[in-house]
């Protein structure tokens, strides 16, 4: 088909299109809807209401249930007395006693306590109450929810790594001079050892970083424990290595020069805490079996002479004792 037969086509559709909206009257207007009547106006009103309240139900939040002023007022005096049992509550909790009943220190010989008594909430963040009104706390294994009705878990703490110490025969000595022989620990965890010297104070030794401590590298290495304090030297040898570990470790250390003891020589301890009072115990017994001595040495004790005494005379008086009132006199020249 040729362009100009096509040309001719779209120009006699184009004017067929005309002439039929030409042939339409000018003048004609939408169709009205007619009115709505009182029946059809009232039907429309529910189900406008009856589709809201749907919507509410469903959609939107829900609607407050409608409390009498008696149930407000006793839930009111209901609220004030669990409010009274909460501020009842101690602010502190009980100290931490250790096995043998004693309070227990912290690193910093400050008390330690228990946690704080809490009350129990439910998953709402309301507290808990038993079947007498009392106000239920929280327990190690039951810790409740909190105010927001958030699960509470209880953080399981990580047990520290043991450091076991082993001193067997051990020399302490101080730049060079023996301070302590023969000592025997037999440490199953150490937190802090003690080193006390005259004219330099306590030294803290420690296998990890506390505060105010220096760490001294290489320290600990094999059977000598080596530690500086200003210009002085402190040294402790054991015969067996006294961490379990065949590398060197480190030390680190702190000085109490203000602490003193009454002991004009060095004294070794150990124990939980970093300042004073500081823990002293007594080192392991050591036992030794000496041979018994021969016959020839050992002292022979004489056996005690008996003693006499010289029995008093019937119806005599002592010289010098006085003459009873009345009583005669007697013996010769009478």
């Amino acid at each position: 088909m040729s362009m100009k037969r096509i040309f001719t086509l779209i120009v006699c559709v184009s004017t067929l299109a005309a002439a039929q909206d030409a042939a339409k009257p000018a003048d004609q207007a939408p169709p009205q809807t007619a009115p709505q009547t009182a029946p059809q106006k009232e039907q429309k009103e529910q189900k406008e209401q009856s589709v809201g309240t749907l919507h509410g139900i469903f959609g939107g939040k829900k609607a407050k249930p409608v409390v009498s002023p008696e149930e407000e007022a006793k839930h009111k005096v209901e609220k004030a007395e669990i409010q009274s049992q909460i501020d009842a509550l101690p602010k502190q909790g009980t100290p931490m006693l250790d096995e043998a009943g004693k309070q227990m220190l912290d690193p910093d010989a400050r008390p330690m306590f228990n946690p704080a008594p809490k009350p129990l909430r439910d998953k709402h963040g309301e507290p808990r109450l038993d079947e007498h009104g009392k106000l239920l706390l929280q327990t190690k294994d039951n810790l409740g929810y909190d105010e927001h009705g958030k699960k509470l878990k209880a953080v399981k703490e990580k047990e520290p790594k043991k450091v076991p110490v082993t001193i067997e025969q051990g020399t302490l000595t101080v730049d060079g001079w023996t301070g302590k022989a023969r000592l025997n620990y037999d440490i199953a965890d150490l937190k802090y050892l003690y080193i006390y010297a005259p004219g330099i104070g306590n030294t803290v030794i420690s296998g990890a970083p506390f505060e105010g401590a220096i760490e001294q590298k290489n320290a600990f290495d094999g059977k000598t424990l080596t530690v500086s304090v200003s210009e002085h030297t402190l040294q402790l040898a054991s015969e067996k290595p006294l961490l379990h570990q065949k590398h060197p470790a480190s030390a680190y250390v702190r000085v109490d020069r203000e602490y003193t003891m009454s002991s004009r020589f060095p004294v070794m301890g150990y124990g939980t805490l970093r300042r004073p009072p500081y823990a002293w115990p007594g080192a392991k017994a050591v036992s030794t079996n000496a041979p018994d001595l021969p016959k020839e040495v050992k002292p022979t004790l004489a056996a005690p002479k008996p003693v006499t005494i010289p029995s008093a005379a019937p119806n005599t008086k002592p010289a010098g004792a006085p003459t009873p009132a009345g009583a005669k006199p007697g013996g010769p020249g009478r």
